[in-house]
Order: C-alpha cells, then structure tokens, then sequence
C-alpha cells in the first residue's frame, strides 16, 4: 500500500456542508496547523478540535469544512485556493507573552517579523510570495489567529498558559466566521 503523507492538504475530518450544494463563493475554511507531539506547537489543532467538537449542528448548516494538518504547505495553500475564506489557528514565536492570541492578515507578516515565521517550514508570507510569483492560486482572504507558544520541545501536553488561551481562540474562530457569513450571507 501507498505511504501516508501527513502534509497532505486532503482534510482529516470535515463537515457535511457539501451534500448542500452551496456555492463554493461562499465557503469558508478552517485550518488547524501544529505538531501535537511538540507541545506548544499543537495549540492550532487542539483549538479548532475543541471548535469543532461543540459545534456539530452548526457546520451541516454552514459552509464550513476542517482541516487538520501538520503543517500549511505551498501545496496546501493551492488546495485551500478554492474557498473563499481560510482562517488558520496556529502557533507563533514572536515574543508576546504564552497565551497571547493575536489576529492577522497576510498583509501584517513579512519575512523580517517574527510573526511571519513558522515552526512548520517556510512562513505564510514565504508561500503566498512564492504562490503568486509563479502564478499559483491562493485563497482570496486569509485570516490567520496566532497562538504565542512558550515551548515547543518533544511533549504532547500544552503547557498551562496556552491551554488557557483556547476558549479565546474559540471564541476568535467562531466570530469571524460569523462576521464572513454575514459578509459573504
């Protein structure tokens, strides 16, 4: 049998929406980015798994599908081009203290900020560079929510200031998808 590639940008889990039809215009996409076994590093999975889990109604009603992935690669950020929105939960190393949740666009990193780096590779703002200077396509808006990690050694628990963090995040997650199907709706 084939080898699994854990980078693949084929979601491990997702909603029911399309069974709907809905225009894909309209849909909006949800990332979860992280290394569960580097501490810190997984706050982007954990949150948007803790999303998720309390909100089985509300994605089948709404065009919202879930990714979960190791990392967001170029090859990622091209699968994600067909939805309109993507907002991705992941963590950062910018100084700020552990916990901290902040918001970003694509337009507020670059490659001399701390923010723009990732722990997965080359940073967002590398990829949508490198996406677009070969004419590749990218999402049209990018939302990414950024989770300050205190460390990101071999482990599987968070450490207790991020783990604090996750009802923000949560709560960050659900109202920009609220304000985008307002925008989009």
């Amino acid at each position: 049998s084939a080898p699994m590639i854990l980078a693949s940008p084929v979601p491990r889990t997702s909603s029911s929406w399309k069974s709907k039809k809905l225009a894909s215009i309209n849909q909006i996409l949800v990332v979860g980015i992280g290394q569960t076994l580097r501490s810190d590093d997984g706050i982007g999975i954990k949150a948007v798994q803790a999303w998720q889990d309390g909100r089985t109604a509300f994605l089948s009603e709404h065009p919202v599908e879930v990714w979960l992935l190791p990392e967001f690669s170029i090859e990622s950020l091209q699968e994600a081009a067909q939805f309109k929105h993507v907002i991705l939960v992941d963590a950062m190393a910018s100084g700020l203290p552990a916990g901290s949740v902040r918001t970003f666009t694509p337009q507020d990193l670059s490659d001399t900020s701390p923010t723009g780096q990732s722990a997965h590779g080359w940073s967002l703002a590398e990829n949508l560079e490198l996406s677009r200077a070969l004419n590749l396509p990218v999402p049209q808006n990018i939302i990414l929510i950024g989770i300050e990690g205190k460390t990101f050694d071999m482990g599987v628990e968070l450490t207790p200031e991020v783990e604090k963090a996750i009802p923000e995040v949560i709560s960050t997650i659900q109202s920009k998808i609220e304000t985008l199907l307002k925008i989009s709706g």
